[in-house]
């Protein structure tokens, strides 16, 4: 008699329960437990809070912005770039643990609800009072790794144990990409004084040397009559 054939597994959550894969989905791991390629998100404040999908979810949606802003003058309409805009992701994992007689999905669904949840109400730590800082791994979709955070999560269960365990859920997840939290990183020269350039330095090395600062002319000032460059506008001669 032969060994019944073990059926996909999902370790990363629970060890040890089983589950059939459904007809629209593919299993993420074969029978001889190799992997085709990993999904999962989880936690870079938490490395431990880690949901793996027990199913390659048959869709990953993405979308980008590039927002120009519309500049309206007398002459006509020119845009101009306001900024980069972070991606946004889409993706539903399916969770099924139906075939298992103590199977529930409850544990996969309630750390997804965690990862997208403030971690420490009433916390004056920065990185406590929000939710979890995310990584989103979708075999080898993303250059780099995908950091974001959950903007929104949808639950849905669609089969119950006798006993009320929920044993079949999809849950879709809405992310926003970001790279870091809070504040963004300093650069080195972040507040330091501008260097000093053209009229500035000479007047100040003119004061530092008992000379009155340069005016009119001498100062970079355009003569009476002259007018200033970049405008339209008329100016009379004396």
């Amino acid at each position: 008699m032969q060994p019944p054939r073990r059926r996909p597994t999902n370790y990363y959550s629970n060890p040890g329960r089983s589950s059939p894969a459904p007809r629209e989905e593919v299993a993420l791991y074969s029978i001889g437990g190799s992997s085709s390629f990993e999904v999962s998100i989880g936690s870079l404040d938490e490395p431990s809070l880690t949901v793996q999908a027990m199913f390659r979810p048959a869709e990953l949606s993405l979308d980008q912005a590039t927002p120009w802003a519309p500049q309206h003058t007398r002459n006509g309409v020119w845009l101009e770039f306001s900024g980069a805009v972070n991606r946004g992701a889409s993706i539903e994992l399916f969770l099924d643990a139906s075939e298992d007689q103590r199977g529930s999905v409850a544990r996969d669904v309630r750390n997804l609800a965690k990862l997208g949840s403030v971690r420490q109400l009433g916390s004056r730590d920065e990185k406590l009072s929000r939710p979890h800082h995310c990584v989103l791994v979708f075999g080898n979709v993303f250059d780099q790794t995908f950091r974001c955070v959950i903007e929104s999560l949808a639950t849905k269960y669609t089969r119950f144990s006798p006993w009320g365990e929920p044993t079949r859920a999809t849950v879709t997840l809405k992310l926003k990409e970001a790279n870091w939290l809070g504040q963004p990183p300093r650069d080195e020269t972040d507040g330091a004084p501008p260097p000093a350039t053209g009229a500035a330095t000479g007047a100040a090395a003119g004061a530092a040397a008992g000379t009155p600062p340069a005016t009119g002319a001498a100062a970079g000032t355009p003569p009476r009559g002259t007018p200033p460059r970049g405008t339209d506008a008329d100016w009379e001669c004396e």
